[in-house]
């Protein structure tokens, strides 16, 4: 305990001010190094709330990428209707088709499984959006039987952002989109960082608005020694409608080393403003920029 000069004590990392003549005292959190103080009644964002932020907003953005490639291997245009199928492919053949993405499927009559390798090539548009470009590859299995897709992501690129890492997931089609449920383990590298996510939950993808909604999640997102609890409910993006990642519905929520959660809420503006609402704990919501918070929200 330390006594300060104006009569507050320090207590704990807790600086307790007495107010003279009222018989009160308020409480603020001190601030560690390069950290912005904040009230216990005010939220205001410290250094470390910004950065599992900027780490949750690249978990998204990882994910809509792996969805987008993960669909695009069930595509209209690149298979039948209903997309994987080793009916359509020779036996112990391959078939290719399409263009951006080219998808090459091949049979496999010992294990029974179907080869596949989405292929983006030197770079292309699949969303048709000239500014919007994915180059690499990400190849894998689908089994018929239960309908299980792998697939593993080696220097998949978009937009100067590169996806690497795997996903296993139960795949169900229909002839508006596909969904993905099941394990996640993606490293999202940009200009400023290398996000790591990892955990189970689900993704949707509805083709004629090329919209990921991540429909829940529940792991970890982790960047440079730092790992945060991360649960994602509802959020909702497309680059094709927006011109960005960043969601227009939904929730993400982070857990903090210190046990303090971080609850980031977007709404239909946020695309076209930058603007979500987050909450620490139980104090209320204030509004941050999504667009100063994380460049890379952009994809560009």
């Amino acid at each position: 305990m330390m006594r300060l000069a104006n009569g507050g004590l320090v207590m704990g990392g807790v600086l307790v001010i007495a107010a003279l003549g009222a018989g009160c005292t308020s409480e603020f959190n001190v601030a560690g190094p390069g950290d912005v103080l904040s009230t216990t009644d005010e939220l205001t964002l410290t250094t470390a709330d910004r950065e599992s932020l900027q780490a949750g907003l690249d978990a998204i953005q990882s994910m809509a990428t792996a969805t987008g490639t993960a669909q695009a291997s069930t595509d209209d245009g690149a298979l039948d209707s209903f997309g994987l199928s080793s009916a359509t492919i020779p036996e112990d053949g391959e078939v290719s088709r399409g263009e951006c993405p080219e998808v090459t499927l091949a049979t496999d009559i010992v294990s029974a499984l179907l080869a596949i390798a989405v292929d983006y090539g030197d770079g292309c548009s699949p969303l048709s959006v000239d500014d919007y470009t994915v180059s690499g590859r990400a190849t894998g299995t689908f089994t018929e039987a239960d309908s299980s897709l792998s697939l593993t992501f080696d220097d998949l690129t978009s937009n100067g952002n590169t996806l690497d890492g795997d996903l296993g997931v139960s795949l169900s089609r229909t002839n508006d989109g596909v969904g993905l449920d099941g394990d996640w383990n993606l490293a999202y590298t940009t200009a400023q960082q290398v996000v790591a996510t990892a955990g189970a939950g689900r993704a949707d993808y509805v083709r004629e608005t090329a919209t990921t909604t991540i429909v829940d999640f529940d792991g970890t997102v982790s960047n440079d020694g730092d790992i945060w609890g991360a649960i994602i409910s509802g959020v909702a993006t497309s680059f094709q409608q927006n011109g960005n990642f960043i969601p227009f519905s939904g929730s993400i929520t982070l857990t903090l080393a210190d046990g303090r959660q971080l609850n980031l809420v977007f709404d239909e503006d946020s695309p076209t403003t930058g603007q979500a609402e987050v909450s620490i704990n139980d104090l209320p919501a204030i509004e941050v920029d999504l667009f100063e918070l994380i460049p890379s929200t952009t994809g560009m």
